[in-house]
């Protein structure tokens, strides 16, 4: 497919069968009215939409062979946590997006960056306009509560790893006060509780994901005082923690122009 450009002359369309290695490039790719260019999925994806997709492996272990057998003309990846697979693609010849986002801010610029990429820039701004306008009218909701609740986002329990950045700033804008940023564990704003205690970047594989999934949605409490932690971090295990229900914050963009939406 090609598409006219100025003097006559044309360039090559923008891509058309993508591979996402992550559940949110996928569900950032639906949002932006791409979804029918995506022809493989991470095994973590939730998306109803998209798990009709081919999978490709979980979050860290991939199958190459079935990814190239897809011939993508684009693969969306994370962070240094898939290296790996991302420099075998590389070497392999398939054009490959590695985004990065740790804060908000970051996850607005990774949706302008895949807009751009697949030709969807009109979408992307408009999403993140909207997520913008959410996050105001979700602050100044929260601004004027009396008390700001304590709020520990564990991702992992061993080693004890809390949320990643955008989780401690969602936290706060929802009128919380993340303990793991903050001096109730640490004494010092944003440095780590005790050895092993580390701020989230998506660390974790495939089986603990699936584990800490299961947990979350079958919810129950989860008692840290029986924590090995317990010790070294005496003010977060004398609480116990209950994990949300497997609940989900669904976003959709307001703008009618942007066309299917998923969950973000």
């Amino acid at each position: 497919m090609e598409e006219p450009h100025m003097y006559g002359t044309t360039f090559p369309a923008y891509p058309q069968r993508i591979v996402c290695l992550t559940a949110e490039t996928v569900e950032i790719v639906y949002a932006l009215g791409a979804g029918d260019r995506v022809v493989g999925v991470s095994g973590a994806t939730t998306l109803p939409e998209a798990r009709e997709k081919v999978k490709i492996g979980g979050f860290t272990t991939f199958k190459l062979e079935k990814i190239l057998s897809l011939k993508p003309d684009l693969v969306l990846a994370f962070s240094d946590l898939q290296k790996e697979i991302v420099r075998d693609l590389v070497e392999a010849g398939v054009t490959v997006l590695a985004l990065n986002q740790r804060s908000l801010e970051e996850v607005y610029r990774a949706i302008l960056l895949v807009g751009g990429v697949l030709g969807r820039e009109e979408a992307a701004r408009g999403l993140v306009r909207d997520f913008q306008d959410e996050v105001r009218q979700v602050r100044e909701y929260s601004s004027v509560w009396p008390d700001r609740p304590r709020v520990f986002f564990e991702e992992w329990d061993d080693p004890l790893i809390s949320g990643i950045t955008w989780v401690s700033e969602l936290i706060e804008i929802a009128g919380g006060r993340d303990i793991a940023q903050r001096d109730e564990l640490t004494g010092h704003h944003g440095q780590h509780a005790v050895d092993g205690f580390a701020r989230g970047a998506g660390r974790q594989h495939d089986q603990q994901h699936a584990k800490q999934t299961a947990t979350a949605r079958h919810g129950g409490t989860t008692d840290t005082r029986r924590r090995p932690h317990q010790k070294a971090c005496p003010k977060l295990m004398n609480q116990a923690v209950s994990p949300s229900p497997g609940r989900r914050l669904t976003l959709k963009p307001r703008s009618t122009r942007m066309g299917p939406t998923g969950d973000l």
